[in-house]
């Protein structure tokens, strides 16, 4: 095992708004589900895209995603 537990992918654009960033991808490795690295990931996204002055993160996520949809209403984004 190269000690990868899974990776995030998202993007920033300049618009007339101010900074966008937009998740587009995030996986846990599967013998890593559970064990709170999906938290960590999203708590380093916004860490970082503060840090590059970004004002909104949006996403997307599947209905029948319902792992990912909790975690993101865990961590406060909304529909």
């Amino acid at each position: 095992m190269d000690g990868n537990v899974g990776y995030i992918w998202f993007n920033i654009t300049d618009n007339r708004r101010g900074k966008d960033a937009f998740l587009l991808d995030i996986v846990v490795e599967e013998a890593h589900r559970g064990k709170g690295y999906g938290t960590e990931t999203m708590q380093a996204l916004e860490q970082t895209a503060l840090s590059l002055g970004v004002d909104r993160i949006g996403l997307h996520v599947f209905g029948h995603n319902v792992r990912a949809s909790s975690l993101y209403r865990k961590m406060g984004y909304e529909v």
